[in-house]
């Protein structure tokens, strides 16, 4: 039997935990040599990937798999991001038996990222299975099939293209992109948009592409409001200062002055004001990137520099050792060590400023960090779900105490209380509160905004409701001595519930 380990004393508590409560874990695992040596990592808040990191530091073997964990009742489903490990299914049950796992599944299932049963733990027989995956493939909308079937004729080509690089390449791996993004929401007809776009630019020859990729972007007629056409022309101009801060373009500095002028009229709701800025912005990037002349070998080094170093050549030497030094990635170092070249090439033919400049941009990129991501749906969900469990469990065992005295009386509020707990006053609430929990949990990104506000609507409402109904003071002040906290212990885990959705990236761990 496998020792008792810190990691599978995790392991059973929040197994435990989900069992009780539903709550949807990330996992990763690794497979050992034998059953026993299998290294389960389950977590709330640390995402599936890093916790793939600790099995592949204290794994025995280089087989893994990583996603989801769902228990109910007992069963458990495992959502693996990857295609993982033959035998996995029967592999997970054995081992959470061989650690004495308290409530142990009967059944382990393991599915993909779109709900298709990848694996069975073997305990039907395959005529059912037939069954099911006959009954599964019945159910396949027909405007996905037109969308899958649409893809593949074209997808081959189109990556293809991807592959040799050119100026459609960027265009057309965003283009593949957004079909996909639009498809996986189950947005078909979304997704069957996309298609004319992909075959154009396969249709578009490499010199046109060029000519257009190069020129700033044109202002398109639109039926949209000024806002909406602020918002796509923004989107285009942010396309733009991104691929120039890449190149540490020198007019970065102008154009980001210019970007703030747009978004304070944009503020303002001077949205004519607004694109004629960002219009501004388009133009400063759209001019020539200066390039440095070329270097006189015919001058010594000696003569090239003077006895003592300057202000920049010592931000040159400095700027040197940092990268030699910096954490960063080996790709990041390679692409600022390349701008330090042209650093010091600008700086030995005389263009200071420029040199400055780039300087400045480069000492920018070490000092930027990177942004928070901003967390999926079902992380949100499991955090605020997690926060309410706790508060109400709480609250419930104070309740119990409270509905046993009630129980004595024949008054049939009391005896309602008493019956049904907390849900009888709170029926519709609670309801309310559960839906918001799925439809974050089920949130595609473009909708996760959206499900946020909703959800935090709900908690507002129940906090209300904390604050104005008289049961809620009644039970409270009740005069029994029993100790509730309805309004307290409620209230404050709602208060919390409400930071975590309308700033999610806060929460991130």
């Amino acid at each position: 039997m496998p020792a008792d380990t810190e990691n599978v004393k995790h392991l059973k508590e929040w197994y435990k935990k989900a069992r009780a409560s539903g709550l949807i874990l990330n996992f990763a695992l690794a497979l050992g040599k034998k059953d026993e040596g299998m290294m389960i990592f389950v977590d709330k808040r640390k995402n599936a990937k890093k916790l793939l990191l600790d099995a592949k530091d204290e794994g025995e073997t280089n087989k893994f798999a990583l996603g989801t964990m769902r228990v109910q009742k007992d069963e458990v489903f495992l959502t693996c991001e990857k295609k993982p490990p033959a035998g996995l299914a029967k592999r997970v049950k054995k081992y959470l038996k061989l650690i004495k796992l308290p409530g142990a599944p009967s059944r382990v299932i393991i599915v993909d990222g779109n709900g298709q049963t990848l694996e069975d733990d073997g305990d039907q027989d395959s005529a059912t299975k037939a069954e099911k995956e006959a009954s599964v493939a019945a159910k396949v909308d027909p405007a996905q099939a037109k969308w899958e079937a649409s893809i593949a004729k074209v997808k081959p080509q189109a990556v293809a293209r991807i592959k040799a690089g050119g100026p459609v390449a960027d265009k057309l791996k965003d283009a593949l992109k957004m079909g996909k993004v639009r498809a996986e929401a189950g947005d078909y007809t979304a997704a069957m948009k996309t298609l004319p776009a992909i075959a154009k630019l396969l249709n578009t020859p490499d010199a046109q592409a060029e000519t257009e990729q190069q020129a700033p972007p044109v202002k398109q007629k639109s039926d949209q409001g000024p806002a909406q056409q602020f918002q796509a022309r923004r989107t285009e101009v942010m396309k733009l200062l991104s691929a120039a801060l890449k190149q540490f373009s020198p007019h970065v500095g102008a154009a980001q002055t210019a970007l703030k002028e747009a978004m304070e009229a944009a503020k303002a709701k001077d949205f004519t004001a607004g694109l004629a800025a960002l219009d501004q912005v388009a133009t400063i990037l759209a001019q020539p990137v200066p390039m440095e002349p070329p270097a006189d070998d015919t001058v010594s080094k000696k003569e090239d520099l003077p006895d003592e170093p300057s202000e920049l050549e010592g931000r040159l030497i400095s700027t040197a050792r940092a990268l030699q030094k910096s954490l960063l990635p080996s790709k990041e170092i390679e692409r600022l060590s390349k701008a330090l070249t042209r650093a010091r090439k600008l700086l030995k033919n005389g263009d200071e400023e420029n040199c400055k400049k780039l300087l400045d941009l480069i000492a920018s990129a070490f000092s930027s960090t990177p942004p928070t991501p901003k967390p999926s749906g079902r992380e949100i969900a499991a955090q605020v779900r997690d926060v309410w469990d706790d508060a109400y469990r709480v609250v419930g065992n104070n309740l119990d105490g409270l509905r046993k005295a009630l129980g004595a009386f024949d008054d049939p509020n009391c005896q309602e209380l008493a019956d049904k707990g907390l849900i009888s006053f709170t029926g519709g609430l609670q309801v309310k509160l559960n839906k918001s929990f799925l439809e974050l949990q089920s949130a595609s990104p473009e909708k996760i905004d959206k499900a946020c506000a909703q959800a935090e609507d709900t908690f507002r409402a129940f906090q209300s409701m904390l604050d104005s109904n008289e049961a809620v003071k009644l039970i409270d002040d009740n005069d029994f001595g029993v100790p509730i906290g309805l309004k307290s212990t409620l209230g404050d885990a709602l208060n919390e519930m409400r930071g975590i959705v309308s700033d999610p990236t806060a929460s991130v761990s």
